[in-house]
């Protein structure tokens, strides 16, 4: 009987001498998308099926909300880059389109990524997001990259 504490007590004592190690750090990149147009709209954000089908994922979003389209987590050291978006969302191709609908499903914006070069806001074009880059210099060191496409009521006017 006496030794069951004792063994319990070497057990623990072991059992804490072997530290579990975390998962080891890594970068992460994260895009949003915001409703800044005073009414409530519907996102169509092109995808790619495993079959490689083209379709839309679809998302209601009331005025000032907005909505978490993708993320990656990316190695330590590793360059976080903007047009990783579109490999996640499966390599969407030059025809693709980002579309914005009343509520009621009338068109009131089309961004073609073919037209990203193109002068003025566009969807696909990187500068016509907000980015946000946080540092945290921890235990584990990371940084953490928001990228951030507000859709304004200038944007859907016809």
């Amino acid at each position: 009987m006496r030794r069951l504490p004792i063994v319990t007590l070497l057990l623990t004592v072991l059992t804490m001498s072997f530290r579990c190690e975390p998962d080891p750090p890594y970068n992460r990149g994260r895009w949003f998308v915001e409703n800044q147009t005073g009414q409530t709209i519907v996102l169509k954000i092109p995808r790619y099926s495993i079959e490689e089908k083209y379709h839309f994922s679809d998302h209601t979003l009331a005025f000032w909300e907005y909505v978490y389209i993708t993320g990656h987590h990316f190695e330590i050291g590793e360059e976080l880059r903007f047009e990783y978006v579109f490999g996640l969302w499966g390599n969407v191709g030059k025809d693709s389109a980002f579309e914005v609908y009343s509520i009621d499903g009338t068109l009131l914006k089309k961004w073609i990524r073919s037209d990203d070069e193109l002068s003025g806001k566009q969807f696909f074009n990187e500068s016509s997001w907000d980015m946000d880059r946080s540092e945290f210099d921890d235990e584990y060191p990371h940084i953490d990259i928001l990228w951030t496409f507000h859709i304004t009521e200038e944007d859907i006017i016809q």
